[in-house]
């Protein structure tokens, strides 16, 4: 039988929220984008398991989903409204392509949509972006900062939504079956913890994303003659 010792030495529960808002079932329309993928794959560069397993590594670790990452963190730990509308706005700029744009726009709009529907009492953590957008990471940031939510949770959550979605892209781009994303997916928690502990106390310096042929696909995807994404 536990004790009440027991209970207090009980891990700190992860948000429920969170397990939803990230969730394939939230309407962010995250089904839609892939990164640049489909046309790595349409390229032959990304053919199998192994190839996609590196792919998803590198964007974690020096590539677009290293930068969602520290924006995330940096709007969560932003001291005023100027340094969030700042944010919202560099993280726009720095997207390697007008689709990457889009995507991290119109999933941050529709993020807020829904948010607001089931939390409207959250509302006034937007309320300094009314007049721009709020892109993806930083509206999610702004909702688990005003839960209260621990900072590695919403990042943990994020990185892991972002590789559970591009892992989707990938089966139905028929680079893996279900099974291998699966298992490509458990070969990357130790890349995500590590990406998660280093964007908790990163810097504005700190956002470089060097994973140029991730950056080329995203820019040649929006000339593909078949596509099912949008990015």
């Amino acid at each position: 039988m536990r004790d009440e010792t027991d209970i207090a030495r009980d891990p700190r529960p992860f948000p429920a929220e969170l397990m939803l808002w990230l969730s394939p079932a939230f309407p962010t329309g995250a089904f839609a984008y892939s990164q640049g993928l489909e046309t790595a794959v349409a390229g032959g560069l990304v053919t199998g398991r192994d190839d996609l397993r590196r792919w998803l590594s590198s964007l974690l670790v020096r590539g677009m989903l290293w930068s969602d990452l520290v924006l995330l963190s940096l709007a969560f730990r932003a001291g005023t409204e100027t340094e969030i509308r700042d944010l919202a706005d560099l993280t726009l700029a720095l997207q390697p392509s007008a689709e990457r744009a889009d995507e991290l726009a119109v999933q941050g709009r529709n993020f807020r949509e829904a948010l607001l529907a089931g939390w409207p009492e959250l509302a006034p953590s937007f309320a300094c972006l009314e007049d721009r957008p709020a892109p993806y990471p930083v509206a999610v940031a702004l909702a688990a900062r005003a839960q209260g939510m621990a900072l590695s949770d919403a990042l943990s959550a994020y990185a892991h939504a972002l590789i559970s979605n591009a892992l989707s892209a990938a089966i139905r781009l028929a680079v893996i079956g279900q099974f291998d994303g699966q298992r490509i997916h458990r070969d990357l928690f130790p890349v995500v913890g590590k990406s998660v502990a280093a964007a908790e106390t990163a810097t504005e310096d700190d956002i470089a994303a060097v994973q140029f042929a991730a950056d080329i696909q995203s820019m040649n995807h929006e000339t593909l003659r078949v596509r099912l994404f949008r990015s």
